[in-house]
């Protein structure tokens, strides 16, 4: 396996305003139905004070070009959807989490799911997300740097806890900015 560097956290509950995007490029499709509503808000501003996530939806199937992609942008409670946007309520969940850049993502998805299959946990029923590290990058078309997040369950094990815990600090440790 490869040395990919995985953070195990703990993502809260979010409030957050989704688009939908489908076709050969829905991506791109779905950061554009956000786009006005990003406008009416004056979300543009100050991309950097919000997040960006993102997950197939519905997924690529064989012998199509086209699949869908939802994005999500964190939001507060006075904010309210309009148009092709809606509030959404995520509850949060357990993850594995990797950096890297948009040209490596499905490398690093194999990864994670590799790190995921050799660990003491299972996949979780939760979302898989994409985070866009880099917004003002996802808002001129292009995503830059990511984190993505797999979604697993605790297989509870005292001993594999804090394995992971110790490895988690030497990391933080190591590089306290690279998050």
């Amino acid at each position: 396996m490869s040395n990919l560097e995985v953070r195990v956290l703990e993502l809260p509950p979010l409030r957050v305003a989704a688009a939908l995007g489908f076709g050969p490029n829905p991506e791109e499709r779905s950061i554009q139905a956000l786009r006005p509503w990003l406008e009416a808000y004056g979300a543009l501003r100050e991309p950097a004070r919000r997040r960006f996530f993102g997950f197939n939806n519905p997924s690529p199937s064989v012998g199509s070009p086209n699949y869908g992609y939802e994005q999500w942008v964190t939001v507060g409670p006075e904010e309210q959807g309009a148009g092709e946007v809606v509030i959404k309520e995520f509850g949060g969940g357990r993850y594995g989490v990797a950096r890297c850049w948009l040209e490596h993502i499905q490398a690093v998805w194999a990864q994670l799911a590799a790190w995921l299959e050799d660990s003491r946990y299972t996949m979780g029923p939760h979302q898989w997300l994409e985070e866009c590290l880099t917004p003002e990058a996802l808002l001129r078309g292009d995503m830059g740097a990511m984190k993505l997040y797999l979604a697993y369950l605790r297989n509870w094990s005292l001993a594999w806890d804090l394995e992971i815990i110790i490895k988690t600090l030497l990391v933080v440790v190591k590089d306290h900015h690279a998050y």
